[in-house]
């Protein structure tokens, strides 16, 4: 009787530390395959006729042209459902996110277009593609302003631009780095990448009417290819998880992956 309880409770212990180590471990996603296309989205005003209050004057506003560009990616979707892991007393919802670089195409820095912060743009899970738009104002002597997350920038008439994607499966948090006031607990990603995808590259010109290119197989290019890993909200210059972490740092624009 006494052997058949001990067994009993090796049992269920080894169905509990089973489930923890299942728990515990990160799918690792696929490197995405995508299209990045460019094109005129611009659109005229409707005129509009407004009394103003306080002189009962009516006021015409004239039908106004409005230009813009459209960035879009479409991104062919794996199989996946969000799912909840379970870290004593937390639980955290594990979600597929859509991570995008960019540069110039006769540049070798590229640039995140997010910041961990920010968080990442998710999988769209009741369709087989995530399609990403991004509503940029144009000029034909300025070119485009591309703006998504919290970067910023000018694109000029002409500019070649490179787009990389990688795709991750985890969840966002805040982690204790040090005491470092207001950066004592930056924000961070734990879980799986797949490394960054082919280069696709578009023009930014004045009929910008459909410009893309495809990538059927893409290879990964980064090191972190179906590593685990830790991405962190730093800054740029004197990056507080740079100090906090002994400066082991791998890179330290827009957010910090930690070795």
């Amino acid at each position: 009787m006494r052997k058949n309880v001990i067994f009993f409770i090796l049992l269920v212990l080894n169905i509990i530390l089973t489930g923890i180590a299942t728990a515990d471990a990160t799918l690792t996603p696929s490197v995405p395959e995508f299209t990045v296309t460019i094109f005129d989205s611009s659109y005229n005003t409707e005129p509009t006729t407004t009394t103003n209050p306080y002189t009962g004057e009516t006021v015409t506003t004239e039908s106004s042209r409005i230009e813009q560009r459209t960035i879009e990616f479409r991104i062919k979707n794996e199989p996946f459902t969000p799912y909840t892991l379970s870290n004593d007393p937390n639980n955290w919802t594990v979600n597929y996110y859509y991570n995008i670089r960019w540069k110039g195409h006769y540049e070798t820095d590229w640039n995140n277009l997010y910041l961990v912060s920010d968080g990442y743009p998710t999988m769209d899970y009741g369709s087989d593609y995530t399609v990403l738009s991004y509503e940029c104002s144009y000029s034909s002597e300025t070119g485009l302003d591309f703006e998504a997350g919290s970067i910023k920038t000018n694109l000029p008439i002409a500019a070649e631009v490179d787009f990389q994607l990688e795709s991750m499966i985890g969840y966002i948090s805040r982690q204790y780095a040090g005491d470092f006031g207001t950066f004592s607990f930056p924000y961070v990603f734990k879980g799986e990448s797949s490394g960054w995808s082919d280069t696709q590259t578009i023009t930014i010109d004045a009929a910008s009417n459909g410009s893309s290119l495809s990538s059927q197989n893409p290879s990964a290019t980064s090191e972190q290819s179906g590593s685990q890993v830790d991405v962190w909200f730093g800054l740029v210059a004197g990056c507080n998880c740079c100090v906090a972490w002994g400066g082991c740092c791998v890179v330290c624009v827009c957010g910090v992956l930690l070795a």
